[in-house]
């Protein structure tokens, strides 16, 4: 259907382009609306705003089409509305609406981005972008993991090793699928992230004795997927099962000082949600305490969410989708929304628990050891170790508990030999055992 009125206006503008007949400069108009705020280019109106009409209407709309589908790369003919506009004089124009596209930067297809083949709108005009001006689209709009790696020079051992270890196809018939590769075979930076030429790193280091004296650790390099697998095999020596002794003065030897899928997923969390779009030149580090580790990674919480929005079951969020998904496929991470929720699974009956703190760029997970709220018994065996001799008097003022509840520990305790009874009446005493 035609419209009868002018919408044009008299000036072109930052969004409004006048073309009598398709053209070269148009091309370059609708790659520059694209770009900039969408716009829409009036075929038959000359260069003071007058409406003379064009030849075939028809063609226009197809070569317009043809050349938004077949001449610009991403593909932008879905960003395309053409309609015809009726003049007094029975000739018509063709209004070629642009919108404002979400795949930018748009180019001529097989032209470099810097030389000729992104233009911008300012004001009335359509120019060649300059490089900054492209980045900061594409840091914008295209995720980091899907743009184009500067670097193209890549190979893909350790990657390969390690799917086929878990059985996951890894060969370049799926790297588009993946998402290692775009279609015309050019890696991504999510296939850098993967190669052996990867440049992100993971730092780990150890600190010793109650003043954390920095005691070295490795900085792990190559693959992101031999890192992770590294990374753990360090963790997991750090982390092996200690020798305890409960209050019968039986040994266990099965305890880890954190709990092994807390440190799992911790390290996994720093790797997948790690914001690589964020320019900072600071590796994903886990620090070793004695008394807690520490994963640090570059990192912020996604608009609207807040640190508390972590402790909510079935929290999940996705920053790097590939990623993410080849750690799916490898089973190195469990559905959507459990990670968070097996951290602190893991600290179920501790009474420390795990905290989360993130600032305007980094995001850290901090994991206590494990420290199990103290039974009865054991509060009562450390009192007595701790005083030396202790009346049932004195420990009920201590523990706050019934004198019946407090009587039935302390029978336990001298049955197990922790401790020992002296003295009777109201002279009764009680001292470390020899298994205390």
């Amino acid at each position: 259907m035609t419209e009868t009125t002018q919408p044009w206006g008299r000036h072109e503008s930052e969004r409004v382009e006048f073309k009598q007949a398709w053209s070269d400069t148009a091309q370059k108009t609708m790659i520059a609306f694209a770009n900039t705020y969408g716009g829409t280019i009036y075929f038959g109106v000359d260069n003071d705003g007058k409406g003379v009409g064009v030849e075939d209407f028809d063609r226009i709309e197809r070569t317009v089409f043809t050349f938004a589908r077949n001449g610009v790369e991403p593909d932008m003919s879905s960003l395309i509305r053409v309609k015809p506009i009726a003049l007094p004089d029975g000739k018509t124009v063709a209004a070629v609406q642009v919108l404002l596209g979400d795949d930018r930067p748009y180019a001529f297809k097989n032209k470099n981005w810097t030389n000729g083949g992104v233009f911008i709108r300012v004001g009335s005009s359509s120019l060649q972008a300059e490089r900054s001006e492209i980045m900061g689209m594409a840091k914008d709009l295209i995720p980091w993991e899907e743009r184009i790696a500067r670097f193209q020079d890549l190979t893909f051992e350790e990657a390969r090793r390690i799917c086929q270890t878990r059985a996951v196809p890894f060969s370049e018939a799926n790297f588009v699928g993946y998402g290692i590769a775009d279609t015309y075979g050019r890696f991504t930076n999510f296939g850098l992230l993967l190669s052996d030429q990867n440049r992100e790193h993971i730092k780990i280091s150890e600190f010793l004795g109650e003043d954390d004296r920095y005691s070295g650790g490795p900085e792990l390099k190559g693959s992101i997927l031999k890192q992770r697998e590294d990374a753990l095999k360090i963790l997991e020596q750090n982390n092996l099962p200690r020798s305890t002794k409960t209050t019968d003065g039986e040994e266990r030897i099965d305890v880890n000082p954190w709990p092994p899928v807390a440190v799992r997923e911790a390290l996994t969390n720093c790797i997948v949600h790690r914001d690589f779009n964020i320019d900072l030149p600071s590796p994903t580090t886990v620090n070793i305490f004695a008394d807690r580790m520490v994963f640090q990674t570059v990192a912020t919480l996604p608009a609207g969410l807040t640190i508390e929005d972590l402790y909510q079951d079935g929290f999940s969020f996705c920053r790097n989708r590939f990623l993410s998904e080849l750690f799916l496929r490898l089973r190195w991470m469990e559905k959507a929304g459990s990670g968070f929720a097996d951290i602190f699974a893991g600290y179920e009956e501790s009474f420390l628990k795990p905290s989360c703190a993130c600032s305007t760029r980094i995001f850290k997970i901090t994991l206590p050891k494990l420290q199990k709220s103290p039974t009865l018994n054991e509060k009562v065996a450390a009192l007595i170790r701790e005083y030396g001799s202790l009346s049932p008097k004195e420990l009920q003022g201590k523990v706050n508990v019934p004198r019946s509840t407090l009587n039935k520990a302390l029978k336990e305790l001298v049955d197990s030999k922790m401790i020992l009874r002296t003295g009777a009446g109201r002279s009764t005493c009680y001292i470390p055992g020899k298994n205390s």
